[in-house]
């Protein structure tokens, strides 16, 4: 009877193939569960896997009112990302967050669309919505095998906190007139990087509001680097009428329509961090000229949200390609950036000038890297002009660049692609292409002088 076991000195019986063959199914239909653990406060590390360690399930104990960001890292890349790992998917408490579909393409369940992984590297995933109170369980999986894929956790205690019950009647927030610019009355709170807290009573409106910058700053922060000053936002919810989002650095105050969308609420995050980068510098933004601020705030707008193109973007491209012949839409793009370099304040500008002004930082950006952008903008707040900082730090004249950027502006929007359906040459003559009754109406009407 001793033939029928499995014995690993004695060679690998028939018995023992089946027992083999069971113990790895059952493994990857019950994932190995590690024991509840307590996150501390800051990085937690799970741990790298082997895809044949996975899927892993973690049970992890949080606290009502905790931040929880998620991330996926690499044992050849430190920092986290929102995602990694080839066929990986990540589970909240039973719930499919993401999945790898195929090559670095990512189906997020949170946002219902499909993303590119290599869009969100860097940048942990807050989670929190998808985690409550007391146990949770986590679950990875990946399919990579040239490299262990891991799970960290950042975990912020009270980040969210709920207004405290009390016996007696709380009283409604007052409007603080004195901070608002006029038409742009409304409700200050105070907004903080690592979540919203509150002095007083929040609509859900409003807390949504503060959480949304939370989310967006996180995606602002890794483009040019985060504000090195302290993180704190004055936040004034505008109900006035056709409000516009307005970032004052002077008051560290932030005007947010309720109806405000992610890119104009990314715009003036953009202020914020590359004031504050200036500031930190030694400089002063008001000595870059406004149409380069802008062009800033609007590129890292379009960058954060995920948009190849904003709005103000899209509406001067637009406007260039009716314009018919290439000639003709480069005349036109030049004059509305030399139109954006001559405004003096945010109303002289359009959406077409503000388009102007971001394409141009965003064919820096693409053409000479990220690093030429944050000098030319840091060295130029110190008072160095600023098209002589852009032509030191690309070793071209300025007009040579803005004939890179008409042909960027082709490259990157098919700004020509219409021109093609415009006359451009001479016109035929002496009946050249006619039709035989076009040429005979043509000749009866030029007898009789018609």
């Amino acid at each position: 009877m001793s033939g029928g076991r499995c014995h690993l000195f004695q060679g690998i019986s028939k018995n023992c193939i089946v027992i083999i063959t069971i113990f790895v199914c059952i493994s990857f239909l019950f994932p190995q569960v590690s024991a509840a653990m307590q996150l501390v406060e800051g990085e937690n590390d799970l741990g790298l896997l082997k895809y044949s360690e996975t899927p892993k399930t973690w049970i992890i104990n949080i606290d009502s009112g905790d931040m929880v960001d998620v991330g996926v890292y690499t044992s050849t890349r430190a920092e986290p990302s929102r995602y990694g790992g080839w066929k990986a998917y990540l589970k909240i408490n039973g719930e499919k967050i993401w999945e790898h579909t195929g090559d670095s393409n990512i189906k997020d369940y949170i946002s219902g669309t499909t993303v590119k992984e290599s869009d969100y590297r860097n940048q942990y995933y807050d989670l929190t919505s998808k985690f409550h109170p007391g146990e949770n369980t986590i679950t990875y999986y990946h399919f990579t095998g040239d490299g262990d894929h891991g799970i960290k956790i950042r975990y912020t205690k009270g980040a969210i906190q709920t207004p405290t019950t009390v016996s007696t009647p709380v009283p409604t927030p007052t409007l603080e007139i004195a901070t608002c610019e006029p038409g742009y009355c409304g409700i200050i709170e105070t907004i903080k990087y690592n979540g919203v807290e509150v002095s007083g009573v929040l609509t859900s409106e409003q807390k949504e509001i503060g959480i949304r910058i939370n989310e967006i700053l996180d995606d602002v922060d890794p483009i040019y680097g985060s504000r090195p000053v302290d993180r704190e936002i004055t936040l004034d919810i505008v109900t006035a009428i056709d409000a516009s989002p307005v970032w004052s650095e002077t008051r560290n105050l932030m005007q947010v329509p309720s109806d405000a969308n992610d890119l104009e609420i990314a715009h003036e995050l953009g202020h914020y961090n590359t004031y504050g980068i200036m500031m930190a510098n030694g400089g002063n933004p008001a000595y870059v000229p406004l149409w380069f601020r802008e062009g800033l705030a609007e590129h890292i707008a379009s960058t954060a949200t995920g948009t190849k193109m904003g709005t103000r973007q899209e509406f001067f491209t637009g406007n260039l390609e009716t314009k018919g012949s290439k000639d003709l839409i480069d005349s036109a793009a030049v004059n509305l950036l030399d139109e954006a370099r001559s405004a003096a304040e945010s109303e002289d500008l359009d959406s077409n000038t503000y388009g102007a002004s971001a394409t141009f930082v965003e064919f820096l950006d693409d053409t000479y890297g990220k690093d030429t952008v944050i000098i030319v903008m840091v060295d130029s707040s110190t008072g160095e002009d600023l098209i002589s900082v852009l032509e030191r730090e690309t070793g071209k004249s300025f007009s040579n660049l803005q004939d890179e950027w008409l042909e960027f502006l082709d490259e990157e929007y098919k700004v020509y692609e219409y021109g093609q359906y415009y006359q451009t040459e001479t016109p035929a003559t002496s009946g050249e292409g006619e039709g035989f009754l076009d040429s005979l109406f043509n000749s009866i009407f030029s007898f009789f002088g018609l």
